[in-house]
């Protein structure tokens, strides 16, 4: 299996892939708003998707980062740091789609969908205590929304 992006050998990290090209680091390729849906809850799911390397022979990485902010009385957005740091989280969209395409962003939505259970343990094994708490109370939520806007396939 041929490695994402190289230097002299080694596959760059994702913080090296965005120093290397800083322009893809400062807007996100695609960014997925979501209100937690919950009467009188004022906090919003935003998952935002960076260009990542193509990886040969046949997908581009997409780093997917997850914030929850929370709507003030004031009507202003109140940012939190990212629950799920781009450095850490991404999905592979095949080289006959489009990375910007629906089946990308219901990728990236589905990547925090994700909840023990739904697949091996070995997956969650770098999740933080605060963000498997995350998966395992809204995964379900983030299942039905992403089926919402993009169907099933």
């Amino acid at each position: 299996m041929t490695a994402c992006a190289t230097v002299a050998g080694r596959e760059l990290t994702p913080a090296e892939w965005f120093a290397r090209y800083p322009e893809l680091s400062r807007t996100p390729l695609f960014t997925l708003r979501v209100p937690m849906g919950i009467v009188g809850d004022n906090r919003i799911v935003t998952i935002r998707a960076y260009e990542g390397p193509f990886c040969p022979p046949n997908h581009t990485r997409l780093y997917c980062e997850l914030l929850v902010s929370e709507l003030g009385r004031d009507g202003k957005k109140k940012r939190r740091a990212p629950l799920f740091p781009r450095e850490s989280f991404w999905v592979g969209v095949p080289s006959h789609q489009s990375i910007d395409s629906a089946a990308a962003r219901e990728a990236a939505l589905s990547l925090f969908a994700m909840k023990p259970g739904d697949t091996d343990s070995d997956f969650f094994s770098h999740y933080t205590s605060e963000q498997l708490a995350f998966v395992t109370e809204h995964g379900e939520w983030l299942s039905l929304v992403a089926e919402e806007r993009y169907g099933t396939r």
